[in-house]
């Protein structure tokens, strides 16, 4: 008796065991809707005679998806577009996912990334020719030097000299270092003056004033380095201790003398 209830238990489960798999609902024949109630609200239409998913229908698989207009399955439902996020590959813009928190909504050689200027949140999803830099959330190239055309700031070198962008042209502005007259772009400041020997300047409104010339502070002077590059009473002058090539470079009282190129007093003090 007890051999007879473990071979009927075994043919049991056997036959559990060797049941197939449910079908893809995509798979079944229909007529009508009816047909179709096997996965509750997953293929539950009766779509050109095959059950199947339509229109923001739940879905596993694209194969789920049977209407015509929705045939991708995205996130657990049945759309129009395939929605790849960045990277994804992609023939039209429509591939991707064109949800307002997606990144990458543009199709550039195949895949969906961000373009110039669109936000991105790495290097990654700049996939444009041009713009491959995610640069303060924006795609941009960000690596244009000086004279290099730019729309902006971003897409010249943030590094360089050259960092802001003046009527589509990478250079510097009023008061940003220099080493050249050629890098100051802004109007009004169209010249690099440099101070003392650094070799390093700023964009100014004027060159630097010879000795002897009118200015408004010390960063109009020094036309030679290191030499009448302080404005005292509006004019360019070297003080004691400073540099000088002439008695006449010297202006403060007492120190009138230019010896060994230095501004010092008459009795060498």
């Amino acid at each position: 008796m007890q051999r007879l209830a473990f071979l009927v238990a075994l043919g049991f489960a056997v036959a559990v065991i060797a049941q197939p798999p449910p079908p893809m609902c995509n798979m079944i024949s229909c007529s009508v809707d009816a047909d179709c109630d096997i996965n509750g609200n997953e293929c539950n239409l009766c779509i050109g005679g095959t059950c199947g998913s339509g229109c923001q229908g739940n879905c596993t698989d694209d194969r789920n998806c049977r209407d015509p207009n929705c045939q991708f399955c995205y996130q657990g439902y049945c759309g129009s577009s395939p929605n790849h996020n960045c990277g994804g590959t992609c023939n039209t813009n429509q591939d991707c996912n064109q949800r307002p928190n997606n990144n990458c909504q543009i199709c550039l050689g195949g895949v969906c990334s961000a373009d110039c200027g669109q936000t991105c949140s790495s290097d990654s999803q700049c996939l444009g020719a041009t713009c491959q830099k995610c640069i303060l959330g924006k795609c941009v190239e960000g690596s244009k030097q000086c004279g290099s055309q730019c729309s902006t700031n971003l897409d010249c070198d943030q590094t360089s000299f050259c960092s802001l962008c003046v009527s589509g042209m990478c250079g510097a502005g009023c008061s940003q270092p220099c080493n050249n007259n050629t890098q100051c772009i802004q109007a009004g400041c169209t010249y690099c003056k440099t101070l003392g020997s650094n070799p390093v300047g700023i964009c100014s409104s004027a060159p630097a004033t010879t000795c002897g010339g009118h200015c408004g502070t010390d960063l109009d002077c020094d036309a030679t380095p290191g030499r009448c590059n302080q404005c005292y009473f509006n004019q360019c002058y070297s003080t004691c201790k400073n540099a000088c090539e002439f008695d006449s470079d010297c202006i403060t009282q007492g120190c009138t003398s230019c010896m060994n190129k230095t501004c010092t007093y008459p009795t060498g003090n």
